[in-house]
């Protein structure tokens, strides 16, 4: 099936990746060296103690959001190979999920020590974050019909803004 919908001749996924759990693999691979530009960009951020903790976090959930609603194949995988038993789920947590929570952690982390954000575990504030930014399409599917009249165009720009606003203190108060 796999070969077929990719129009190509059945025997080229043995002949290039030995099986179906090889292909897999491949494609694990394929998308941990996509997230590469994101942990140096995280990393980045994290490194950059010229603009203020709250703007970095800003843009460090804006560029999660867009990245998540540009890349719905990447969200799509790690949300379904998360549900997978062992060793599935421990491939994507290990290759995809623990190098960006490691890139982030000390930019949360900074946040924490700032006091601008509250959740004193940086693990909970990325999983959170990532909860609430990983299905873009789910959230704009619901609020579609929650609120008809709202405009969709820009769904995973608002869910960001709104994430930002619920894990960042309001520094006015």
């Amino acid at each position: 099936m796999i070969a077929s919908r990719a129009g190509a001749a059945p025997n080229l996924v043995a002949v290039h990746f030995g099986n179906k759990e090889g292909l897999w693999l491949a494609c694990v691979d394929l998308l941990a060296d996509t997230l590469t530009s994101r942990i140096a960009a995280l990393s980045a951020l994290t490194n950059d103690h010229k603009t203020p903790v709250r703007e970095r976090l800003q843009f460090a959930i804006a560029m999660t959001a867009t990245y998540y609603d540009h890349n719905p194949d990447l969200r799509g995988f790690i949300a379904r190979a998360s549900l997978e038993p062992s060793p599935r789920s421990d491939i994507v947590a290990e290759r995809l999920l623990k190098p960006l929570f490691e890139a982030a952690r000390p930019l949360i982390q900074q946040g924490i020590d700032a006091g601008i954000v509250p959740i004193s575990d940086p693990a909970i504030v990325f999983v959170v974050l990532h909860a609430a930014l990983g299905q873009p399409d789910r959230v704009t599917s619901a609020l579609s019909i929650l609120a008809p009249e709202r405009a969709m165009e820009n769904a995973a720009a608002q869910i960001g803004q709104a994430v930002a606003q619920l894990l960042l203190v309001d520094e006015r108060n």
